[in-house]
């Protein structure tokens, strides 16, 4: 249904998506596990958190455009 209400906006949530599972795959102990929060420094604490906040962005706009 977003693909063709607003494909431009799908394109950037799967980006963004996939843009936060790069960083988080930085963070794998294996392939169901991550290491503990205890051990990821302040840069990672930070790449994480703009990578969740670069995704909130777009994800604010779903609802009003699949409803339009």
């Amino acid at each position: 249904m977003l693909s063709t209400k607003d494909p431009a906006l799908e394109r950037q949530i799967t980006q963004r998506f996939a843009e936060l599972q790069k960083v988080l795959d930085r963070h794998r102990t294996g392939t169901r596990r991550f290491v503990s929060y205890r051990t990821v420094t302040p840069t990672d604490v930070r790449q994480l958190s703009d990578a969740v906040n670069a995704l909130s962005e777009p994800l604010s706009r779903l609802t009003a455009a699949v409803t339009r």
